[in-house]
This record gives structure tokens, C-alpha cells and sequence, in this order.
């Protein structure tokens, strides 16, 4: 699968995007994702149906289903009677076998999840590209050159191609070129860390005749990266 593939196909799981959206707005402090080699990635329970369960399952697991199933994330308001016992169960019903809840403090990302989106993206095209501590390049860290390569002109940009926006502090996944007639070459890129929820994940692209220089390939606050 190529990078853009990979991208729309990631920015359609509304499971994982909203979870990125509840961890970016510190709704709760994890997301989800399909890679389980990140720092602190948390598999679901291999059952769950008692309390026994719940007795035997580790802290991040505890947390992860008290968030879906509702509760507080540090499971203080989970009582033990059998109707939060059935919250729980479902939650583990809605917990997916191929995802898993990865637990990043600020210290590490901030708030902000375009660089999660890409990485996972990159993990979904079957490239798992992980800094030393096993999170994900920040836009920063791209920009300068850890673990990509950076386009000399924008005539080498390609579809797939990762953009660090807004002078380094954002990064998409480039998925469409736009061609007009009277105005600068566009681009269309997906990408999360944006500031509503319904934008995670979606494809925009550069519109004309609009003072959103944003997706201009010529736009001097853009760089253009690739493996």
C-alpha cells in the first residue's frame, strides 16, 4: 500500500480519529493505534467477562475500557455491581483486536496528533518509522532531516510525499496535485492535529482565489519529505 492510500485509509477509521481527537483535546490521555512496537502500546484483554477480569488486567487496559465504557479514566467511579460490570463488557466488545491504546505523556508530544497520523499511516504502508524512544518524528524533527529525506525543488514533490506545514509545526501525508490555470500549482493532503473534529483524517486541498496559501507547493513555509 502507498503512502496516500495508506492515508486515506487511515483518516476513514472514525474509531481511531475520534480517539485522536479525545486524546488531543485531554478528553483522556491515550489513542488508538495499529501499531503495537510504539512505547506503551496496550493490547486488549485476552477475556473479559467477571470482575476476576477485571482484577487480572493491567493499569492501561483498566483505563482504556473505563474510558469507553464511560467511567473516569482512573476507574474511581467504577462501582462493583452488575450493571457496570456490563458496561464494561461492552466496552470490551468495542475494543478492536488489531488496535491498541498507546499511553504518551506531554513531556513527548503535546497535545497535537499530525505526527501520529503520519506515522501510523507509514505503519499502515508496511514502513514503521519510530524515533529511538519509540514515538513517532515530530514535524521538527522531519524538517531537519531524522529519518527522511527533504525535496530540493518542488518539482520533485510527489504524491505520498509528507509536508511539514506552517514552518515546521504541522505535517500531512500529500494525496492529490491541483493544476490551474491563472494561480499556483495546489496540493491536497490528509492529515489529523487540526482544529475540529471533523477535519481529522479528511482530504483538503488548496483552493483558489482564497488568502489560505496553506497547500501551495510555492508556499515558502512548506518542505516536502520522503523515504
Amino acid at each position: 500500500m502507498n503512502l496516500a492510500d495508506a492515508a486515506k485509509k487511515l483518516g476513514g477509521d472514525r474509531i481511531i480519529m475520534d480517539s485522536y481527537w479525545n486524546f488531543q483535546t485531554k478528553k483522556q490521555g491515550w489513542f488508538f493505534s495499529p501499531n503495537l512496537k510504539l512505547e506503551s502500546a496496550t493490547a486488549k484483554p485476552k477475556k473479559f467477562n467477571t470482575w476476576d477480569d477485571w482484577d487480572v488486567a493491567a493499569p492501561n487496559q483498566k483505563r482504556t475500557l473505563a474510558t469507553i465504557a464511560g467511567f473516569k479514566e482512573d476507574a474511581t467511579n467504577i462501582k462493583r455491581i452488575d450493571s457496570d460490570l456490563s458496561k464494561l463488557k461492552s466496552a470490551y466488545s468495542k475494543w478492536q483486536n488489531d488496535l491498541y491504546s498507546v499511553f504518551w505523556g506531554n513531556q513527548y508530544t503535546g497535545t497535537w496528533t499530525c505526527n501520529i497520523f503520519v506515522g501510523d499511516a507509514l505503519y499502515l504502508a508496511g514502513r514503521n518509522i519510530m524515533a529511538s524512544n519509540r514515538h513517532y518524528y515530530d514535524p521538527r524533527q522531519i524538517k531537519s532531516g531524522n529519518g527522511f529525506k527533504t525535496r530540493k525543488t518542488i518539482d520533485e514533490v510527489k504524491i505520498g510525499d509528507i509536508v511539514v506545514m506552517h514552518g515546521g509545526s504541522h505535517v500531512e501525508i500529500v494525496t492529490k496535485f491541483i493544476d490551474y490555470k491563472f494561480a499556483d500549482k495546489g496540493f491536497c493532503s490528509r492529515g489529523a492535529g487540526r482544529g475540529n473534529q471533523g477535519e481529522l483524517g479528511i482530504e483538503k486541498c488548496d483552493v483558489n482565489f482564497q488568502f489560505d496559501e496553506d497547500r501551495e507547493l510555492k508556499n515558502f513555509k512548506n518542505s516536502f519529505h520522503y523515504l
